[in-house]
């Protein structure tokens, strides 16, 4: 179910650190993933190639390494395997129950 299109954000600070979102027009150069982000210039990158909801999910995934790579130490960042695995899932849940998201964020659900 497709949700009204709202641009990506331009950057996010996560923990401390901003970090720059790149959305990419085509695939990402030398990965064949459809995202990346990376710690050490605080990037996180997501290919247009793709349709809407997979940019969306990829957004998120990508999200959720940033904030791995932010509040746990090298030896203890989230792996690949642990990020796919409840990304998805979770991007699902807070989709189907804004209300959920309105209560965990303190704001109020807008009427669609």
């Amino acid at each position: 179910m497709s949700r009204g299109h709202q641009d990506m954000p331009s950057q996010l600070r996560i923990g401390a650190v901003v970090y720059r979102v790149i959305h990419e027009e085509g695939y990402l150069e030398g990965s064949n993933n459809f995202g990346q982000t990376r710690r050490l210039n605080s990037t996180i990158n997501v290919s247009r190639a793709y349709g809407i909801e997979r940019q969306r999910e990829t957004f998120f995934h990508e999200l959720l390494h940033a904030v791995s790579n932010e509040t746990l130490s090298r030896s203890s960042d989230l792996k690949e395997q642990h990020v796919y695995a409840i990304s998805g899932t979770l991007l699902r849940t807070m989709l189907d129950h804004p209300e959920m998201v309105a209560f965990v964020t303190g704001h109020r659900v807008s009427p669609h």
